[in-house]
C-alpha cells in the first residue's frame, strides 16, 4: 500500500479546497491536493479505530465552488480504480452515500 500511495502522490500539491461532508462519523478526515494538471484530489477516511472487520461509513462529499466531467474513487491498499455517480449544480459538486473505510481512499475530480 505504501508504494501504490507514494506512486499515487507523486508530483502533487497541497491544495485548501473547501469540503462539506455529511456522515454518521464525526471522525471523517481528509486532505486535499492538485496534480499537475490541475485535477483536484481529496484523500478522505473515517479515522475510527482501525480494526479487521471494519464497517464502512455513508457519507455525503459536497464540493463547492468545482465543475466535474468526470469523478474517480481511486483505493491505493486495493488498487481499484472506478467511475464514481455524482450531481453537479451551481458549481457544485455532490457524491452522495460515498462507503468511507478507515485508511484513505482518493477521490479525482476531472474538471
Amino acid at each position: 500500500m505504501i508504494r501504490n500511495m507514494a506512486n499515487l502522490l507523486e508530483g502533487f500539491e497541497a491544495y485548501d479546497k473547501e469540503i462539506n461532508i455529511t456522515s454518521k462519523s464525526s471522525t471523517i478526515r481528509y486532505y486535499t491536493f492538485n496534480d499537475s494538471q490541475k485535477n483536484c484530489y481529496i484523500a478522505i477516511w473515517n479515522d475510527d479505530a482501525a480494526k479487521d472487520n471494519y464497517n464502512y461509513v455513508e457519507s455525503d462529499i459536497i464540493i463547492p465552488n468545482i465543475e466535474a466531467k468526470r469523478i474517480q474513487v481511486i483505493d491505493p491498499y486495493n488498487l481499484i480504480n472506478q467511475e464514481l455517480n455524482f450531481e453537479a449544480h451551481n458549481n457544485t459538486v455532490v457524491i452522495n452515500k460515498l462507503l468511507l473505510r478507515d485508511y484513505p481512499v482518493f477521490i479525482k475530480v476531472i474538471e
